[in-house]
């Protein structure tokens, strides 16, 4: 076999192996749930999330606006919910 049949056969041998890499995992769907106490800014909540599901499409957005005593409210009961999840293991928010 000469040099130059060498050479291809080797190129060709790369640029298959190259091909034939597994490709890399799909990233798994996200929902993102925004709660704000500011239901008027809702309408820019959701333009810039959809916004950014057009770049990022596995990514996906719940909203939720109410009052700042509501989303008081929501939050603790969101937090009590968690608390009763996890079954014993002793969360905490101080640093």
């Amino acid at each position: 076999m000469s040099r130059r049949t060498a050479l291809r056969v080797a190129g060709g041998a790369s640029i298959a192996a190259g091909l034939a890499r597994p490709r890399a995992a799909q990233a798994a769907d996200i929902t993102l749930a925004i709660w704000t106490c500011f239901p008027e800014l809702l309408p820019w909540y959701q333009a810039v999330g959809e916004d950014y599901t057009k770049t990022h499409p596995n990514v996906k957005f719940s909203f939720l606006g109410s009052s700042a005593r509501e989303a008081e409210q929501k939050i603790t009961v969101a937090g009590a919910w968690a608390l009763i999840r996890i079954k014993g293991q002793t969360v905490s928010t101080a640093r």
